[in-house]
């Protein structure tokens, strides 16, 4: 698990080992049913085969400040099913117009 604490767009991700990356919020979306919520980011470096490195986990709404920025100091959780990486890959899609 991942905590994280947003300035606009972007925000430190503070991982295990205490390492910070800065990385960049790219999508927020709430699953159909509205029981999950997921942030898309990145940490704007390139992978590779040359696209830009992009990454995905589920979060929580802080349930004491419901109408706060939704990641202000929150916990980013693993995405563990195959339907949730096809929910957030057409969300994506979705949102870049493809």
């Amino acid at each position: 698990m991942h905590s994280i604490r947003m300035k606009e767009n972007r925000f430190p991700l503070i991982m295990e080992d205490g390492k910070v990356a800065e990385c960049e919020a790219l999508l927020l979306v709430e699953s159909g049913c509205g029981t999950k919520n997921y942030l898309v980011y990145t940490d704007n470096s390139i992978s590779n085969d040359g696209s830009l490195t992009v990454f995905a986990s589920m979060y929580r709404i802080n349930a004491e400040a419901p109408n706060a920025m939704p990641l202000r100091e929150t916990e980013l959780l693993p995405i563990t099913t195959k339907e949730e990486w096809e929910f957030l890959e057409d969300a994506l899609d979705s949102a870049i117009g493809q």
